[in-house]
């Protein structure tokens, strides 16, 4: 009842508003009752309404929108975090495999230069081993250039490394062939080197019973030398067979290689003298010599000192007279005086 009174009051009530132009029009005049006013009250308030439910639908899905943007960036930096770590971690494998290919790389040439030692020259020179020096250069600068290019690729937004990877694996494989062969090439050497060496032993045991060197020790000179001449002291044209080595009077005399005494005593015209068999096809003869220190039979080492300088038998003054024989013919001296266990090796055949 109230509300219908208030309505009914409401009804009754006029409003007039007067609207004055700023120019010389006449003013209009509108007259409003309550219940127009009401009415206008209620529109302003359904579209307040409606507008304040728009912006809070608005803002809603603003914030809806706002949260999924924030969950895929998120996921993105996740992700993001996730690439970056793997890219670390293929960068540091990819360098890790390049510096163990370098270091492939040193120790193939520290074991190429072993085996020169061994063998005293290149490998493929000396056992056909198809390796060069340059292939290694080439594998140490494509190293070195796959190097820059990890790091070039790092330094992109979104780097790519397949086809570093591929070159990077032929290259490793390639080095891993080379170092197989040059394992077996090291293990042929180190057994060439070591039958060199036991050869090389046997050479210098058997040196030991050839002559060389001279058998006398200082202040000497040849006065007469092996090969045709007129004898000092018959003088009659003989081919002499050995050399005449002038020393001091009293000086020793050494045999100049291991070997048996195979006599020691007066030979005719060789006064005091000794003859040493090497067991090897050689024998040397001493003579003229003023007092023996060895006896037939006895073993003698090279350098042993068998006797003193004298001038017994046929001889015009304190000599030696030396000669060497090999399978009972008399050879001349003077290839064996100076010489030296090379050259003898090499005689042989030994090569390392």
């Amino acid at each position: 009842m109230r509300i219908k009174e208030w309505l009914k009051q409401l009804h009754n009530k006029n409003w007039t508003v007067k609207i004055v132009p700023g120019s010389k029009n006449e003013a209009s005049v509108v007259h409003i009752t309550g219940i127009d006013l009401l009415r206008l009250g209620f529109l302003f308030a359904f579209v307040l309404l409606v507008i304040t439910a728009y912006l809070f639908a608005a803002s809603t899905q603003a914030v809806a929108k706002f949260k999924n943007m924030a969950a895929t960036l998120k996921v993105r930096d996740t992700q993001l975090h996730t690439v970056q770590k793997q890219k670390l971690k293929i960068e540091t494998l990819l360098n890790q495999r390049a510096e163990t290919l370098q270091k492939n790389l040193a120790e193939l040439k520290k074991q190429e230069v072993k085996i020169e030692e061994l063998l005293g020259e290149k490998p493929q020179k000396k056992i056909g081993f198809n390796a060069n020096s340059n292939l290694k250069n080439r594998h140490q600068l494509k190293v070195a250039y796959l190097v820059y290019r990890f790091a070039h690729e790092s330094s992109r937004g979104n780097p790519t490394y397949d086809g570093l990877i591929l070159e990077l694996a032929s290259l490793e494989k390639e080095v891993a062939i080379e170092n197989l062969q040059l394992k077996q090439v090291g293990k042929l050497a180190l057994l060439r080197h070591e039958r060199f060496l036991k050869e090389e032993q046997e050479l210098e045991n058997q040196f030991d019973y050839v002559p060389h060197g001279w058998p006398v020790s200082r202040r000497w000179w040849i006065s007469s030398p092996y090969g045709w001449r007129i004898n000092p002291v018959l003088f009659f044209h003989e081919f002499h067979k050995g050399v005449d080595i002038a020393v001091a009077y009293g000086r020793p005399i050494h045999a100049t290689a291991s070997g048996v005494v195979e006599y020691s005593g007066w030979g005719t015209g060789y006064g005091e003298m000794v003859e040493i068999d090497h067991e090897n096809g050689y024998q040397t003869i001493y003579s003229h010599c003023s007092k023996l220190l060895v006896s037939s039979g006895e073993h003698v080492d090279r350098g042993q000192v068998i006797g003193l300088i004298g001038s017994t038998g046929w001889s015009t003054g304190p000599h030696v007279y030396y000669c060497v024989r090999y399978d009972h013919q008399f050879v001349n001296p003077d290839s064996y005086l100076n010489l030296t266990f090379q050259e003898y090796a090499e005689q042989q055949g030994l090569q390392q």
